[in-house]
């Protein structure tokens, strides 16, 4: 008998503005997530409508979006974010998740528990902050009006965060529960594992970690999808990749994380 093999699943960032993978001919471009949440609530679903569809030609399955950040303040102009006000990133993160989920897109909200606050890129380096009910806000907004969808997703950020002793989110299993524990249905990604932010060592305070300790973090503190970016080249996934394995064979812990997020991934690429 032919062994059955598992379908091809592809996904992509579709933020819209310079966060649109997807952007050449045969693609709409998508204002960024800050100008389209200011849109009209019309003028936003017929521009999500057009690109989900667009996203559905090509068999994209996933997408690592929308963001529900809340932006501060200070923030509040970086494209990356939809708004200030809590209730306004909810309502356009709504029509974003509708769209994909008529071409039965899976939408990946992001980034837990959000980075609104930030006044640098994770790429740059680690910073903590401190989560508050606001920030929270539209993950628990998004997951309610989610409740009777089958498959959800949730991105989990690198940014440390006070409560959870200050350790990238993303990494910390205790971070990693207070999502996983508002939905146990939830498919979790980490960040991308490539950021700078990913390797900082809290023991020496400098960038030090190498991928294949950052991965195995992810892992056992509960992360079921590890994200790299374009940053990592494929002799290091490979590298990646044979570590992985040989600490597979070897610790116990791993290998009931990985044997769990292997089945419920497989759940999600065949329903």
């Amino acid at each position: 008998n032919q062994e059955e093999t598992e379908p091809t699943w592809l996904g992509v960032v579709h933020d819209g503005g310079d966060s649109q993978v997807l952007s050449g001919e045969g693609f709409s471009l998508l204002p960024s997530w800050r100008h389209l949440c200011h849109l009209s609530s019309t003028q936003a679903k017929t521009k999500l409508a057009s690109a989900a569809a667009e996203l559905a030609r090509v068999n994209i399955k996933f997408v690592l979006s929308p963001s529900l950040d809340v932006a501060t303040r200070s923030a509040a102009l970086n494209p990356s974010f939809c708004s200030t006000n809590a209730k306004r990133v909810s309502r356009y993160a709504q029509y974003y998740v509708q769209a994909m989920n008529k071409f039965a897109i899976l939408p990946v909200i992001k980034h837990f528990p959000g980075i609104g606050q930030l006044h640098s890129s994770l790429a740059q380096k680690f910073s903590v902050i401190e989560v508050d009910k606001e920030t929270l806000e539209p993950f628990k907004t998004m997951l309610d009006y989610q409740s009777t969808t089958t498959k959800k997703a949730v991105l989990i950020s690198l940014v440390g965060v006070k409560q959870s002793g200050g350790t990238a989110c993303a990494l910390t299993s205790q971070c990693v529960q207070q999502i996983s524990t508002m939905d146990s249905n939830l498919l979790l990604f980490s960040d991308d594992l490539s950021l700078k932010a990913a390797r900082f060592d809290p023991n020496t305070n400098d960038y030090t970690r190498t991928l294949s300790a950052v991965a195995q973090q992810a892992i056992l503190a509960g992360d079921n999808v590890l994200y790299f970016g374009e940053q990592v080249s494929y002799e290091q996934l490979d590298q990646l990749l044979d570590d992985l394995v040989r600490l597979y064979k070897k610790n116990e812990l791993l290998r009931t994380k990985i044997n769990q997020s292997l089945l419920k991934i497989s759940r999600f690429k065949s329903s």
